[in-house]
């Protein structure tokens, strides 16, 4: 027997639509800038990978978390 719900049932995708129509100026430029340094942090990632000889190891993925673990912000790595 199939199921058919009432509109009560897709209630709960809608405010998520909602949030990002009203969301404020601040939030949405805070919300680009992380984007961005987020999609900088995978290019730099993946270069240091296929330097690495694109291969992910155990040791190039500790070398990564050494370095992001001690990176400070705003200077640059030696």
């Amino acid at each position: 027997m199939a199921y058919a719900t009432d509109h009560f049932g897709f209630a709960r995708y809608v405010p998520a639509a909602r949030e990002t129509a009203h969301r404020g100026i601040l939030q949405r430029m805070f919300d680009a800038i992380f984007e961005s340094r987020l999609r900088k942090a995978e290019r730099e990632i993946a270069a240091y990978i296929a330097h690495s000889g694109g291969r992910l190891t155990d040791s190039i993925e500790r070398e990564l978390m050494d370095r992001v673990s001690n990176a400070t912000f705003g200077e640059p790595r030696r």
